[in-house]
């Protein structure tokens, strides 16, 4: 008996690991800081963004990044916003991220023309554990609704939750490796038709 030749096909599931990294230069970030001292002012500009809760001042920080387009089969696993800690006040106790809800320009923004924020989205995040840092706040629950589409991403603020100051680099700070940063980590299951080739068994 001669000559035995199988083709066998085989479908291999791969689930693949994906993390992109988004850090805007100053010409495409968009970030600012506005503040009670100055209600007019727009800092949209300014090296530096300032969250702070005090009698005066009272300064709010305002983000928003492009979303990466991702795979139809991608699965969302997590999103961080990664920024660059400047300085922080000892009695800090916890930042609150929200959802923007409306318009807003990083040139024009000020205190008087603020965007409205959405009060049930909201993430309580621990302050930086120090300065001349990176600081990584979970945005998984906001990025996930973005690209849902259960409402529109108008990035977010960044609030003090206590009588306390932290500031961050900004996408127009000098140092462009401390610019603020999103990370998006996916995965999706790529199915791939593999064969084994011609397996010749010869018996005699």
């Amino acid at each position: 008996m001669k000559a035995v030749v199988l083709v066998v096909l085989v479908l291999v599931a791969l689930t693949w690991a994906v993390e992109i990294i988004i850090q805007p230069d100053c010409w495409e970030g968009k970030d600012a800081y506005i503040t009670t001292v100055h209600p007019d002012y727009n800092y949209g500009s300014y090296s530096r963004l300032h969250i702070d809760f005090m009698i005066r001042p009272y300064e709010l920080t305002l983000i928003q990044f492009i979303l990466p387009e991702l795979p139809p089969e991608a699965e969302l696993v997590s999103a961080d916003l990664v920024l660059w800690c400047t300085g922080v006040s000892s009695d800090s106790e916890y930042i609150k991220i929200v959802a923007v809800q409306d318009l807003w320009h990083e040139g024009i923004v000020c205190w008087n023309t603020r965007p409205e924020y959405r009060p049930d989205k909201i993430i309580i995040a621990s302050p930086p554990e120090g300065e001349d840092m990176w600081v990584y706040f979970n945005i998984t629950t906001f990025v996930a609704d973005w690209y849902s589409s259960e409402y529109e991403n108008h990035g977010m603020y960044l609030i003090p939750g206590t009588e306390s100051g932290v500031a961050f680099a900004s996408s127009d700070n000098n140092y462009e490796d401390r610019h603020p940063k999103l990370i998006v980590r996916y995965s999706y299951m790529d199915v791939e038709e593999t064969s084994w080739g011609n397996i010749k068994a010869t018996y005699k």
